[in-house]
C-alpha cells in the first residue's frame, strides 16, 4: 500500500514539473544561452594583431624549414628533418600550418575582419586585411596548388569547401591588392587606431599600399613561363613598390621563448640540431661577407641569442623587402634586353640586402667588384643568398632553373629522383573535405604548378 502511494505522488510530481518546463523553458533560459563572460563578437583591431602574427608563423615554422632543405640553403641533421633530405614529404608535415595558421588562424581572422569591418565602415582595417589576405593566398597557392577560398570560412554551413584553381587564385590576389588599395584611400574610423595594433607598419598607409603593389609584382613575375608574362606591367607594380629598406614587411618579436621568431623557437628548444649549412649554399658563399650571418641562423645556443640577424627570439622575420623588388627588376630588364638596366638593378638590390643586414660599405663594394657578368644565373644565384629563409627560393627555382641544383646531394635512398615541385595536401583535407584533390604519391611532390609549365 505504503509502496502504492509513494509510486502516486512520483508520477503526480513528475506531471507538475513536465508542466512547469514546457510553460516556461524558455523564459527560463531566456538570456543565459551565451556565456556573458565571453566575447561573442571579437574587435578588428585585436583581430588584426592576431593575424599578423598567424600570418608569419607559416614563413617560419616548418613548410618553411622545408623549403630550405628542398633548395639545399640547409641540410638536415637529425630527427624528422632527415626524411626531408630524401623528400620524404607526408601529408601530415603541413596539418598544422593549412588548419592551425592559415585557415583556422590568420585567414579565417582577416576573412572576419573584412566583413565586420566593412559592415562598420572600418576602411583602413578592411585594406590592410585584404592585403595581408593576398599574402597568406600566395604563400599557400605556391606551396600546394589549387586551394580553397571562395567556399571557405564558412564554417558548419560549409565543411567541404571546393578548391579554386590556381590561376584563380592569382587574379584573387591580384583583385585583394587593388581593392586594398582602394580601401586605403577612403576614410577611416578615428576611435579604431590602426597605428595601437599594426605590428608591420604601424598604421602607416603609404606603406602597405606599397606592399600591394609589392605583392602584385611578385605574382606577375611568377609568370615567366606563360604567355600572359608581361614586363611593362611588373614594371608599372614596382614604380609603386617598396623603395627602401624601411618599406620592407617584417613580423617583429619579442626576447622571450614562448613569444619569439618562430625559427628561433624550434632551433633553441631543441637540444640537437636538426639544420645544418646546406654543402651547395656553402659553396656558393664561401667568400660572401654575409657568410658568417647565415651560417649562424643554424647555430643558435639555448639562450636563443647567437642566431644572428635571422634566428634569435626577437629577430624580425621578413615577408616582403626592398632587395626583392631590385631583384624582380634586374630580372625583368635582362628578359627586355636592357643588360646596363639590369645590372644596376642587381646591384642595388645586392647592396641593399647587404646593408639591411650591416655589411660594412667597403665589404660591400669589394663584393660588387667581383660580380660575375649579368646574367639570368648570376640575377638568381644572387637573389638566392639575399632571400634567405624565403620560400620565396623554392618558386624562383622552380619556374626559371636556378640555382642550377641536382638531386639532394646529402639524402641517400631518396623517394623520389627529381626535386619536389610541390608539397602534399595536409592529412586533415583527406579526412574531412570531400572535394580533397587526392594525387597519386608521385604527383603530390612532382606535379608542376599552372605557372610552372
Amino acid at each position: 500500500m505504503k509502496e502504492n502511494m509513494k509510486t502516486t505522488k512520483n508520477i503526480i510530481l513528475a506531471t507538475l514539473l513536465a508542466f512547469v518546463f514546457v510553460g516556461c523553458t524558455k523564459d527560463f533560459v531566456e538570456g543565459f544561452s551565451t556565456d556573458p563572460s565571453q566575447l561573442q563578437t571579437a574587435e578588428v583591431n585585436n583581430l588584426l594583431t592576431s593575424a599578423q602574427q598567424q600570418t608569419g608563423w607559416p614563413h617560419g615554422d616548418e613548410l618553411a624549414r622545408i623549403t630550405e632543405v628542398l633548395v639545399q640553403r640547409s641540410k638536415g641533421n637529425g630527427r624528422q628533418a632527415l626524411a626531408y633530405n630524401r623528400y620524404a614529404l607526408t601529408e601530415s608535415n603541413s596539418n598544422n600550418d593549412w588548419g592551425n595558421n592559415w585557415y583556422g588562424g590568420a585567414m579565417k581572422d582577416l576573412d572576419v575582419i573584412i566583413k565586420q569591418g566593412n559592415m562598420q565602415g572600418a576602411n583602413h582595417y578592411v585594406g590592410v586585411a585584404k592585403i595581408l589576405m593576398a599574402i597568406n593566398l600566395g604563400a599557400l597557392t605556391d606551396l600546394f596548388g589549387d586551394i580553397p577560398y571562395t567556399e571557405a570560412f564558412q564554417g558548419a554551413d560549409n565543411l567541404n569547401p571546393m578548391y579554386d584553381s590556381q590561376e584563380n587564385i592569382y587574379s584573387t590576389i591580384l583583385s585583394l591588392c587593388d581593392e586594398g588599395i582602394s580601401s586605403l584611400g577612403k576614410n577611416g574610423i578615428s576611435s579604431l587606431n590602426l597605428s595601437s595594433f599594426d605590428q608591420i607598419y604601424s598604421g602607416d598607409l603609404d606603406k602597405w599600399i606599397k606592399l600591394a603593389h609589392a605583392i602584385k609584382a611578385r605574382h606577375l613575375n611568377h609568370l615567366s613561363k606563360l604567355p600572359q608574362y608581361n614586363a611593362t606591367d611588373i614594371l608599372n607594380e614596382l614604380n609603386n613598390a617598396l623603395t627602401s629598406n624601411s618599406d620592407n614587411a617584417v613580423i617583429s618579436y619579442e626576447s622571450t621563448a614562448i613569444k619569439g621568431n618562430p625559427w628561433a623557437q624550434f632551433t633553441v628548444d631543441r637540444t640537437d640540431l636538426d639544420y645544418v649549412t646546406g654543402t651547395p649554399f656553402a659553396k656558393m658563399i664561401t667568400n660572401d661577407p654575409r657568410k658568417a650571418i647565415f651560417e649562424k641562423m643554424n647555430n643558435t645556443s639555448s639562450s636563443g641569442e647567437n642566431g644572428g640577424f635571422y634566428g634569435n627570439f626577437n629577430s624580425g622575420l621578413l615577408l616582403y623587402t626592398f632587395h626583392e623588388m631590385k631583384f624582380i627588376e634586374a630580372e625583368v630588364r635582362f628578359r627586355q634586353g636592357g643588360t646596363g638596366a639590369a645590372t644596376n638593378a642587381l646591384v642595388a638590390a645586392i647592396t641593399a640586402n647587404m646593408e639591411m643586414l650591416g655589411i660594412a660599405k667597403s665589404e660591400i663594394n669589394t663584393y660588387l667588384s667581383s660580380l660575375p657578368v649579368t646574367s639570368l644565373a648570376t640575377i638568381m644565384n644572387e637573389k638566392y643568398k639575399a632571400l634567405y629563409t624565403q620560400m620565396e627560393s623554392w618558386t624562383d627555382w622552380r619556374r626559371t632553373g636556378f640555382p642550377n641544383l641536382t638531386t639532394n646531394p646529402y639524402g641517400s635512398n631518396l623517394e623520389i629522383n627529381e626535386i619536389p615541385r610541390r608539397l602534399p595536401y595536409p592529412q586533415t583535407e583527406r579526412l574531412y573535405n570531400k572535394n580533397f584533390k587526392d594525387l597519386s604519391s608521385s604527383e603530390n611532390r612532382t606535379q608542376r604548378m599552372w605557372w610552372d609549365q
